[in-house]
């Protein structure tokens, strides 16, 4: 057994605004918004002080423990700043600095090897995670009916569980996992969120007649506690693929099938810190794809002495 501790009492981190921020120029080329720069930004400054713990049993691997602390805090943030004009109608938007975030993140791994039989070829592993994250958020929001942006913090407590199963039995493969995801969040411009995300699945691996080999993974993801039902969704993944190797196995073919029920959405509607929604459209749905790569080895060539 072996365990160790680091500390890192503090880390410095220091970043510049994007340069397109830092300019002085206004932008007039839509008549409705006014676009400016702001030359007075100051860089966003970074700090971390974090705590771990190891453990790990190196001669046979039985156990893992890993503990990690972590307290972050942004100094001058960059946010963008809005005012609006009620008489013409006008939005005027310039980047400004903010101060007042932070977060306390925690996280727990921990692995155990139930034994190994060698003639039977069997291994079973558990592992079990988790993530602990207590966040505050500023930022500059837009409210309605109001002529200029005001500050919004959101403290936000999100809370994950993950366990999973996962072993061989000769050249057989599986796994089986479950997380549960909570979240907290409160602020003085929102109503307060219970939210909570959950996904389970597994995989098998399977060898099959004439040297193939099929592999397949099933994966659900559920959303619930959102009060807008789009963000409600459960989304069952599955995905196979077929391969073999010949030529001592330099040379592998694969098929592969992804979301083969075609149940993935593809408008992804997500929050942001601010408790805002956001969505994405760009979201693949299901294909097929067939690999075919050769590894190629070469023996290093020394030179012989005369």
């Amino acid at each position: 057994m072996v365990a160790s501790v680091v500390i890192h009492i503090i880390c410095y981190y220091r970043q510049a605004p994007d340069l397109l921020s830092l300019l002085d120029y206004e932008d007039t080329s839509d008549p409705l918004v006014r676009r400016f720069g702001n030359p007075g930004l100051r860089d966003t400054r970074t700090h971390t002080t974090s705590l771990r713990y190891h453990v790990m049993d190196y001669e046979e691997y039985k156990y893992n423990v890993n503990i990690d602390v972590r307290h972050r805090i942004w100094t001058d943030a960059v946010a963008q700043g809005m005012t609006y004009d009620t008489q013409t109608g006008v939005r005027t938007y310039r980047p400004e600095n903010v101060n007042g975030n932070w977060e306390l993140t925690s996280s727990i791994y921990m692995m155990h090897k139930f034994g190994r039989v060698q003639k039977m070829q069997y291994w079973l592993n558990a592992d079990l995670r988790t993530n602990v994250t207590y966040r505050n958020n500023v930022d500059l929001i837009s409210l309605d009916g109001a002529s200029s942006s005001v500050r919004s913090s959101v403290r936000t407590l999100a809370w994950t569980e993950r366990v999973g199963l996962w072993g061989s039995y000769k050249q057989w493969g599986y796994g089986i996992y479950g997380k549960v995801t909570l979240n907290h969040s409160t602020g003085n411009y929102i109503d307060r969120m219970n939210v909570y995300d959950y996904s389970y699945g597994g995989n098998l691996d399977v060898p099959l007649p004439w040297k193939f080999s099929l592999s397949t993974t099933v994966d659900v993801y559920s959303r619930r506690g959102y009060s807008d039902s789009r963000f409600n969704t459960d989304d069952v993944i599955w995905s196979a693929s077929l391969s073999r190797s010949i030529l001592k196995g330099a040379l592998n073919f694969r098929l592969e099938a992804f979301d083969i029920l075609g149940q993935i959405n593809r408008t992804a509607y997500t929050i942001n810190a601010q408790m805002q929604t956001e969505t994405w459209r760009n979201v693949l749905g299901r294909y097929a794809m067939l690999h075919v790569t050769y590894r190629l080895n070469f023996k290093p060539w020394t030179r012989t002495k005369r």
